[in-house]
C-alpha cells in the first residue's frame, strides 16, 4: 500500500506522461498542424501565406559573346534585343545652298579631257596633246581622292548655280569631250574605283562607230549614276560657220537623240572646238540647254554666263606636279 503522499506523486507523474504523449502525437508531420523551423517565424506570429503568389519577372542578362574568349570554338549567342527599339534617325533638311557671287568660294575648276590612251607619238601632235595616258589618269584621280576633292557633273554645277543644291567642299567637275571609246575602257573603271562623277559630251552622229562609244555603253554609264551624258552636236561641225538652219539642226537634234535614247532630259552642252557666237548661244538657249562649256581657260565663277563657262585643259604631256599646280 502506498501512503497518500507517494500515491499523489505517482498520479501526478502519470498525468504528466499522458499529456506529453498527447502533445507529441499532435505535433507530427501528419497531424495537420503547422510546424516551425529555426528559419521560420513562430506559429503564433506568422502571417498566413496567400493561395497564389506572384513572382516578380526578372529580365535575363545579355549573353556573353563567346567569340571574344581566346580559343573559343562555340559561336557567339545572338544578342537579346532591347525592350525598347532605338529611335530611327530622321534626315534633316538639305543644307541651304550657298554660292557667293564673288571671292574664292565661287571658283569651281572644270577639267577638260579628250582621250585616255597611250601617247600616239610625235607623228600625231594634236592627238598627242589630247591624250592622257591611263597611268597618268589613274595618278591624277588618286591625287584628287587623297586631297579631298568632291566631283560633280556639269548639270549638278548648274543646280548649284541655281541655288537648288549646296556647293561641296573642294568641288571639281570632270568633263570628257567627243565620247571616245577609251573613256569607257580606261577612264570609267577608274572613276568607279573612286566613286567619281563626270560628264561625257557625246557626238551623237558617230555613236557605235569606232573609236567612239556605243549606245549600250552610254546607257550603262548613264544608269550608273556617276556619268552624265551631255550633247556635243551631231557631227562636231564648226557652228558659227553654218547656216542658221544647219546650226539649229546640230544643236537641237543631238539633244533630242540623247533624250530619246536615255529617257530623261539632257541639259548640258559643249561647243565643238569651243567655237560659238551670239547666234549660236541663242540657239543653245532656245533648245533648252541650261548650262554649256567652252574651251576658254579658267575656273568657273558664279558671275559668269551659265552658257559660256570656261574650263581647265588637261594636256597629254602634263606632269603630276603641273596637274597639282593647276588646282592649288
Amino acid at each position: 500500500m502506498l501512503n497518500g503522499s507517494v500515491a499523489g506523486r505517482v498520479a501526478a507523474a502519470l498525468v504528466f506522461l499522458a499529456v506529453g504523449l498527447l502533445v507529441a502525437a499532435c505535433s507530427g508531420p501528419d497531424s495537420g498542424f503547422p510546424t516551425t523551423t529555426a528559419d521560420s517565424p513562430s506559429a503564433t506570429t506568422s502571417t498566413p501565406v496567400p493561395a497564389a503568389i506572384t513572382t516578380p519577372t526578372v529580365q535575363p542578362a545579355r549573353p556573353v559573346s563567346l567569340s571574344r574568349v581566346a580559343g573559343a570554338s562555340i559561336p557567339a549567342a545572338s544578342p537579346v534585343p532591347d525592350a525598347t527599339p532605338a529611335p530611327v534617325a530622321t534626315p534633316g533638311p538639305s543644307p541651304t545652298p550657298t554660292l557667293a557671287p564673288t571671292g574664292q568660294t565661287d571658283l569651281v575648276p572644270i577639267l577638260m579631257y579628250h582621250y585616255i590612251r597611250p601617247d600616239p607619238g610625235k607623228n600625231d601632235p594634236i592627238g598627242e596633246d589630247l591624250s592622257v595616258s591611263p597611268d597618268h589618269f589613274q595618278t591624277q584621280m588618286a591625287w584628287l581622292a587623297q586631297n579631298g576633292y568632291h566631283t560633280m557633273t556639269v548639270s549638278e554645277l548648274n543646280q548649284v548655280r541655281n541655288h537648288q543644291i549646296g556647293l561641296p567642299i573642294k568641288p571639281i567637275v570632270l568633263t570628257f569631250d567627243d565620247g571616245y571609246r577609251d573613256f569607257y575602257t580606261a577612264a570609267y573603271p577608274v572613276l568607279k574605283q573612286y566613286g567619281f562623277k563626270a560628264t561625257l559630251f557625246v557626238i551623237t552622229g558617230v555613236v557605235d562607230q569606232p573609236p567612239y562609244v556605243t549606245w549600250d555603253m552610254i546607257k550603262e554609264m548613264d544608269r550608273s549614276g556617276l556619268i552624265e551624258m551631255g550633247a556635243h552636236t551631231v557631227t562636231h561641225r564648226d557652228l558659227p560657220s553654218l547656216s542658221a538652219a544647219d546650226a539649229r539642226q546640230e544643236i537641237f537634234e543631238s539633244k533630242q537623240t540623247l533624250e530619246t535614247r536615255l529617257g530623261h532630259p539632257v541639259v548640258s552642252f559643249n561647243y565643238p572646238s569651243g567655237r560659238y557666237d551670239d547666234a549660236v548661244v541663242a540657239l543653245v538657249k532656245q533648245a533648252g540647254y541650261q548650262i554649256a562649256v567652252t574651251t576658254q581657260g579658267g575656273w568657273a565663277r558664279a558671275t559668269e554666263d551659265s552658257l559660256l563657262l570656261p574650263r581647265v585643259r588637261v594636256h597629254g604631256a602634263v606632269t603630276q606636279a603641273a596637274f597639282t599646280g593647276m588646282l592649288e
